[in-house]
């Protein structure tokens, strides 16, 4: 009798569920969870664009307990040129370059925590080599309110901004007070174009403590979907699924020696339009290879880099006028910021800024930059340093554009950094196991 009660429930259970009012959403709702287990399991990151790729492989590696890394980089587009150091016999220390090109400022702190969340071991120092403009006021703008019509800063918290959102609203209908509408396209445009470095390097919860007021409920509503999966890698699903092409899986066999020479570089046969799957891999060897480092540009082909080439000295020059006219305000609060985490940890912190186009030599805003910054270090004796690379104003030739060394460049920044950048950081602040074994304390 009994098996045949059990028969009869699951034979109305089949009824409701095939021919019921809620047929429908009970199959909606298994096509979405076989979906999103699916893609849960899937490596998507492999099928993204591969700035995304990118950044869910540093937000990968910054999480993991190991391995931990004698020194690290941060910084953003052109530091990524700087190759990272793998422990050898002769030279046994390590370093990794974790920048990120994109973020502005405000990030560093958080990337730093992210960092020593699961290890055990602090590195020996924080080697910051991003650029110095970086700390412009312009990189530290709310994201959710670009132009600062209704908040001061990151931090204005959520009362402020709804008072101010009302108040100021109601002025500017009277003609009492005026709304900018200044930096909302540029802003909107870059967020479009770079948020998933917000994104994906950051969790929902690591997103919540990084932010305040209504930019941290801007955060949660960009942030929420996220953790759908499905939603979170919508742009590679819609690019193999809905514009399915069998060339998106081809392969091509490229010469061995790509990207292992400046001379190779210009090798079109290394630049055969290959895919994202098959492009990821070949960054994702790279980055392997040079303990984080990659020069961007190396990935242009030879075309597309010789176009951005023949502009790279206007694109200079308009970038250089543009930044005149910029504050030459240094924005502390993010420098600060990571100063005081990098204290937390005891990490002592380490300037050496990347070598830039010496067009830029003529800005007011780097030598009030440098007076803050000696300023810093002398309250900070012992814990913070800046050591200065041989040549920090190259040629414009060593640059395909304003943000990025051509292959050249990149490699005589890897020289005069390795020649003399790197000894002088090792002699200041060697890595804590040859402290130990010398029986100092760390």
């Amino acid at each position: 009798m009994s098996s045949i009660s059990h028969s009869k429930k699951r034979s109305a259970f089949m009824r409701v569920f095939s021919r019921g009012p809620y047929a429908l959403l009970l199959w909606l709702l298994l096509i979405i969870g076989t979906v999103e287990l699916f893609v849960r399991l899937a490596p998507m990151e492999q099928l993204a664009q591969t700035g995304v790729f990118l950044a869910d492989q540093r937000s990968s590696l910054l999480e993991a307990a190991t391995p931990t890394y004698d020194y690290i980089i941060f910084g953003e587009s052109r530091t990524l040129s700087i190759k990272g150091h793998r422990p050898t016999p002769a030279a046994d220390w390590s370093l990794y370059n974790f920048s990120v090109p994109a973020m502005g400022s405000h990030y560093y702190a958080a990337f730093l925590d992210k960092y020593m969340h699961h290890r055990n071991k602090a590195p020996a120092a924080l080697i910051f080599a991003g650029d110095p403009l970086l700390f412009q006021p312009g990189w530290n703008r709310p994201l959710h309110d670009p132009d600062q019509n209704y908040t001061d800063g990151r931090n204005t918290s959520l009362s402020a901004y709804l008072w101010n959102r009302f108040w100021r609203r109601l002025q500017a209908a009277f003609g009492y007070y005026e709304l900018h509408h200044n930096a909302g396209a540029m802003q909107e445009m870059l967020w479009s174009s770079f948020s998933h470095r917000y994104l994906h390097l950051f969790s929902l919860g690591q997103s919540w403590q990084q932010y305040h007021g209504p930019e941290r409920l801007f955060m949660m509503y960009e942030q929420l979907p996220m953790q759908y999966y499905t939603w979170r890698w919508r742009e590679p699903l819609a690019h193999y699924i809905l514009g399915f092409r069998a060339s998106y899986f081809k392969t091509h066999d490229l010469p061995g020696d790509c990207f292992q020479s400046c001379q190779a570089t210009w090798n079109s046969a290394c630049y055969p339009g290959i895919q994202r799957m098959q492009q990821n891999k070949l960054v994702q060897g790279l980055l392997d290879a040079n303990q984080g480092g990659i020069n961007l540009a190396d990935m242009r082909d030879p075309g597309k880099r010789l176009q951005y080439m023949s502009l790279a000295d206007s694109l200079i020059q308009a970038d250089v006028k543009q930044s005149q006219v910029s504050s030459s305000v240094v924005d502390t609060e993010p420098l600060l910021a990571l100063l005081e985490t990098a204290r937390r940890y005891q990490i002592p912190v380490v300037f050496a800024f990347a070598p830039v186009a010496k067009a830029y030599r003529q800005l007011d805003y780097y030598a009030r930059f440098e007076q803050q910054l000696r300023d810093l270090i002398q309250a900070r004796k012992g814990t913070v340093a800046e050591i200065v690379f041989p040549d920090r104003w190259l040629e414009h030739r060593f640059f395909v554009d304003t943000a990025h060394y051509t292959c050249e460049g990149a490699e005589l920044v890897n020289k005069d950094f390795y020649q003399s950048v790197m000894p002088q950081i090792r002699a200041t602040f060697p890595p804590r196991r040859q402290l130990a074994r010398q029986g100092v304390a760390p």
